[in-house]
């Protein structure tokens, strides 16, 4: 491992020269993100008034509305770069070049990991920073949802995301080429869908689901003079809070490890 260090900041180089597709995918995924947004708020001009009836639109109550949407974007992200990140180098024969210079084979996989680890942190984090701050300059924040109960529940799916980047860095591991992995992964996102519909297997394959962390219980309160405002509810308890970060993150550690042992023990192309 004494050359995971080195190893680690080759790859946040390597994910330094290629910010611009990255980047690109992450901007095209925000801006969508931003117009549905205003769709869902009624703000377009194809809107003559607002679709809820709110009388004060402000950022705080779009986030609580598009909330899962923000995070099925930032999952597309993840599914999308980290994939393309981690398989490059078993296609390029990048993986080979450097165990055959003497580096240690551990270190060469749990520095990519990492590197696949941040690339997902980040490329989330973005996506759920960006868009509120922009409605909040232009809505300001408001008061629909608490800032706190907001940061909750994007950490709880950013660990979501780790976990999320071991699963693909499994599939990587094992398929070894882009389009399989992209595949075999859209295979096994349907089949969680499908899992959800069974009330008993729904609580363990999606308990911590992106979309049930991004959830928020509502309600409005309507005023004498005919307007109303809407509010959300932050229900997560401490202790489903902390089940979620640490089952997300034990099963990601788990993932990471099975991967890398697999890795270890495979013949090089």
């Amino acid at each position: 491992m004494k050359d995971f260090g080195r190893l680690f900041r080759s790859q946040l180089y390597s994910l330094f020269c290629e910010k611009k597709l990255f980047g690109l995918i992450l901007l095209f995924l925000t801006v969508i993100g931003y117009f549905i947004t205003l769709l869902s708020s009624g703000e377009l001009f194809i809107y003559e008034d607002n679709i809820y009836g709110l009388n004060d639109i402000n950022a705080s109550s779009m986030f609580g509305m598009n909330a899962s949407d923000y995070g099925g974007f930032a999952a597309v992200f993840v599914f999308i770069s980290v994939t393309v990140f981690f398989t490059r180098d078993f296609t390029d024969k990048t993986l080979n070049y450097e165990i055959m210079n003497g580096h240690d084979r551990t270190a060469v996989f749990l520095s990519r990991a990492a590197a696949a680890v941040f690339l997902a942190v980040f490329g989330g984090t973005v996506m759920f920073v960006v868009i509120p701050v922009i409605t909040a300059i232009q809505y300001g924040w408001g008061s629909s949802i608490a800032l706190g109960a907001v940061a909750l529940r994007v950490v709880l799916v950013l660990m979501n995301f780790v976990r999320l980047t071991a699963e693909i860095i499994l599939v990587s591991t094992l398929l070894k080429r882009t389009g399989f992995v992209l595949i075999a992964n859209v295979v096994l996102f349907v089949m969680s869908i499908t899992m959800y519909e069974f009330e008993g297997a729904k609580h363990i394959f999606t308990g911590f689901s992106v979309e049930r962390l991004l959830t928020f219980s509502r309600f409005s309160l309507s005023h004498i003079d005919g307007t109303s405002e809407i509010f959300f509810a932050d229900t997560m308890t401490a202790g489903t809070a902390a089940a979620a970060a640490l089952g997300n993150i034990i099963a990601a550690a788990v993932l990471i490890y099975i991967s890398c042992r697999l890795f270890c023990k495979s013949d090089l192309e």
